[in-house]
């Protein structure tokens, strides 16, 4: 997939890999269209996820994305492989869940390429009220709090609480 006028940014930590991943931008000529930025926090990070038209998280097994949400709260289209998926994302799209294969992301990738701005932006604006609605500092403090109090039997089961029973 080589974007048509755009770039591609590949930011975080490489784990070793940025030696192949060098090799592979050269062999494929892409020196030109692929930044490797390393890692990135602050400033740099929010500026690199506000420009973004989206955002790709590979990912085979992740819990809870934080880079997702961060996303998400910038009205960041969302292009996730199904073992990094937030809850919600069935519930009210926000972008592309596909398979942890080379050919499903760059299908998706080709998706969004194909994809108008319009659409974009309301997959865009889905993420930002979905962050909104359910992962903003507010609406988390005060899932805890209410997990808290009914820990120490100050109050009712929360309902976002799944209580099973163990025999045996």
């Amino acid at each position: 997939v080589r974007p048509k006028g755009g770039h591609l940014v590949i930011a975080g930590p490489d784990a070793g890999a940025e030696r192949r991943i060098r090799e592979i931008i050269k062999y494929w000529s892409a020196e030109d269209t692929v930044k490797l930025t390393g890692k990135v926090s602050g400033l740099t990070k929010w500026r690199i996820l506000s420009e973004a038209n989206i955002f790709v998280q590979p990912s085979a097994s992740e819990g809870l994305s934080m880079a997702i949400l961060e996303a998400m709260k910038l009205g960041v289209p969302v292009l996730a492989t199904k073992g990094a998926l937030i809850p919600g994302f069935d519930e009210m799209p926000f972008g592309l869940a596909v398979d942890a294969s080379v050919v499903s992301i760059s299908e998706a990738l080709d998706r969004f390429g194909n994809m108008d701005v319009d659409a974009r932006r309301e997959l865009g604006a889905r993420g930002r009220l979905l962050c909104n609605e359910k992962y903003s500092w507010s609406i988390v403090y005060g899932a805890f709090s209410d997990l808290s109090k009914w820990l120490v039997g100050q109050s009712a089961q929360p309902p976002f609480v799944e209580t099973v029973e163990i025999t045996g």
